[in-house]
Formats: structure tokens, C-alpha cells, sequence
């Protein structure tokens, strides 16, 4: 990777990142909904960019802002149920449906953008 490259992911990187918070922000009292959102769209964000020509922006996109946007650390904060009678509410069906979102909306992102090119 060049360092205009490194440089580019780190920049698009942190705006993934405010991207994330702020859509937090907006929804304090969701934090499944809000990291639902994160989450869904940068699996779009990643199969719309898979789906284009390779360029010099698409791992700075793909890397910066789609993996500064999205979360797996919170995901896996926010599955730990604080009792075992929680296992399926809190943590089985969340997960279940935050994989199937993320894998349909890159697939889409992906077949959309491919459609139209």
C-alpha cells in the first residue's frame, strides 16, 4: 500500500467512525437498531465498491469507511446476555438477523450496482 493510499484509509477510516457515532447518537435508546444500520450499510458500501472496476479508492473505501462505519466489537458487546434465560432474545436472533442483513445487502449492493453498470 502506497502512503497516499495509507493515508487515504486512515482519513475515510475516521469518517466511517463519526458516521457510526453519529447514527448512535441519534438513536441512544436503539443501540440494535442504530448498529443495524451501521452495519447493513457498510456491507452495502462494500458490495457496491466489489461490484465496480478496481480503482485506487476501492480499498480505501472498502477498509476506511465501511470498516471504520461498521462494528463487530459492539455486536459482540451488546450479545452478552446478562442471564441465560436472554440467550435466544438477546443474542441468537439479533446476531441471526444482523448476518442475514449484512450478507443480503452486500449481495444487493452488489447484483444493484453490477445492473446498472
Amino acid at each position: 500500500m502506497t502512503p497516499l493510499a495509507l493515508l487515504a484509509t486512515v482519513l475515510l477510516g475516521s469518517l466511517g467512525a463519526l458516521l457510526r457515532w453519529l447514527v448512535g447518537k441519534v438513536a441512544p435508546q436503539a443501540p440494535w437498531w442504530s448498529l443495524g444500520i451501521v452495519n447493513v450499510a457498510g456491507s452495502v458500501i462494500v458490495g457496491v465498491l466489489a461490484a465496480l472496476p478496481e480503482t485506487f479508492w476501492t480499498y480505501p473505501l472498502m477498509v476506511g469507511v465501511a470498516g471504520g462505519l461498521t462494528t463487530f466489537s459492539t455486536l459482540a458487546v451488546l450479545m452478552v446476555p446478562p442471564t441465560t434465560q436472554e440467550i435466544a432474545r438477546r443474542a441468537l436472533w439479533p446476531l441471526a438477523l444482523h448476518l442475514v442483513l449484512g450478507i443480503a445487502g452486500c449481495a444487493l449492493g452488489f447484483v444493484g450496482t453490477q445492473a446498472v453498470l
